[in-house]
């Protein structure tokens, strides 16, 4: 059972699903495994050129992100190393790769049309308005499930978890998994 409920100034909304039972989660086993990795920036960045169609700098303008467009242009770097991760996850004949960034997609999804249900705007009016408290709800859900995660490593700290969130969903904003491409 989904319940919503807001907190402060209105503009954080949090789903909680109650009496859940804790699970692994393949976004937890990603962050474990970021959190493992040297940080080495050539390794890093990686693959960032391959992108084709837009520019981030043009879907952070498109979405109207200003809080986190700073978190975005930090960890973008970080995109040959996530995807190091999915190459590993593709060459065990897995689809761990697909079922998070549905995941994520899913739950992007559902928080935007919440919006437009609740607010009675379109789709384009609801990311100007809202893409930074959908990021920042995206963000919060996850490192709660993170943390409640079976398969989270002992050693595991917050900070690791922090970043390694930020990584995936940054990863999952730039192929669009979150929030929408500019035309």
């Amino acid at each position: 059972m989904i319940f919503q409920k807001h907190s402060g100034d209105g503009d954080n909304l949090s789903l909680t699903i109650k009496n859940r039972p804790k699970l692994p989660s393949t976004l937890t086993e990603i962050i474990n495994l970021i959190a493992k990795s040297p940080q080495n920036q050539d390794s890093m960045l990686s693959g960032l050129d391959e992108l084709k169609g837009y520019k981030i700098s043009d879907k952070i303008k498109h979405n109207n992100l200003q809080v986190y467009a700073g978190i975005v242009d930090e960890y973008k770097k970080y995109y040959g190393a996530i995807n190091s991760i999915y190459a590993i996850f593709d060459q065990q004949g897995s689809d761990k790769k697909e079922k998070v960034l549905r995941r994520i997609r899913n739950r992007y999804e559902i928080l935007r049309d919440w919006f437009k249900k609740e607010e009675g705007i379109t789709v384009d009016e609801v990311i100007k308005e809202y893409s930074d408290t959908i990021f920042q709800t995206l963000f919060n859900e996850f490192k709660d499930d993170i943390m409640e995660s079976l398969n989270i490593d002992e050693d595991r700290t917050i900070e690791d978890v922090e970043i390694g969130l930020y990584i995936a969903l940054v990863d999952a904003f730039i192929k669009c998994k979150i929030l929408e491409e500019p035309d």
